[in-house]
């Protein structure tokens, strides 16, 4: 997905910015067509409307604006350093959301790749032995069924294993629930009970999908439903006192 940020009125407003007149917001907004970047659908949250139509798009695109009805240039001209210093932390803020990224194959969110586990010489005995864990506890870490702890990647491997080498990002149909806008808040909200940021929710919900394929969820259930079920219990243990 790719985007262009959007500032406030009570903001500064410079060319080559393009500013649109009626807004769903109900407001004028400032469109940034220079700073155009991928984004991930996990920084969504909800819809607000359609801000632009297919038309106005292309025709920002191709820098064709001026003949379009409700748009139009700021009449402040970009190279004072207000002008320079907004831009710049615009466009640094910007660019940090672009690096917000889920899932990643980074330790404490990224699963065992066989490939790269079987190369090391690793295998089921070993992970077993070293972490002093059931046979079945490290068949579902080998299997990548099981985020494994920073400690227990510390203790598998070696002090000259680049750990992320080793790692391969959670993946299935789950992972794409995980990151529509539609469970946002309640991930939000997860977080925020626990103290742990959005990604780390992300992760506490999907462990919890994979205890419940394994116990009492359908294998009939529809994806979606899988995942609202897994945020509506871990919510549900939010508000219990004990």
């Amino acid at each position: 997905m790719h985007g262009w940020p959007v500032t406030l009125p009570d903001d500064p407003a410079f060319s080559p910015a393009i500013i649109k007149d009626e807004t769903p917001l109900g407001v004028g907004l400032t469109i940034w067509t220079g700073a155009c970047t991928g984004l991930n659908n996990h920084l969504l949250h909800r819809r607000i409307g359609s801000l632009l139509s297919g038309v106005e798009v292309s025709a920002l695109r191709s820098d064709m604006q001026m003949n379009l009805a409700g748009l139009h240039t700021p009449d402040k001209a970009y190279g004072d350093a207000e002008s320079r210093q907004f831009l710049s932390r615009l466009l640094s803020h910007y660019q940090q959301l672009c690096y917000l990224n889920w899932p990643t194959a980074t330790p404490g969110e990224g699963v065992l790749d066989r490939d790269a586990i079987a190369l090391a010489g690793l295998d089921l005995l070993t992970i077993r032995d070293k972490l002093e864990v059931s046979l079945a506890e490290a068949l579902a870490l080998a299997d990548g069924a099981v985020i494994p702890t920073v400690d227990q990647l510390e203790q598998i491997f070696s002090d000259d294993v680049e750990l992320t080498s080793l790692l391969t990002e959670i993946s299935g149909p789950e992972v794409a629930e995980l990151i529509h806008p539609l469970v946002k808040f309640d991930l939000l909200a997860i977080g925020s009970d626990r103290g742990v940021s959005e990604n780390a929710a992300r992760n506490i919900a999907w462990r919890e999908l994979q205890l419940a394929a394994r116990s009492t969820v359908p294998h009939h259930s529809a994806t979606r439903q899988k995942v609202r079920d897994a945020l509506d219990r871990l919510i549900a243990r939010e508000d219990d006192p004990a």
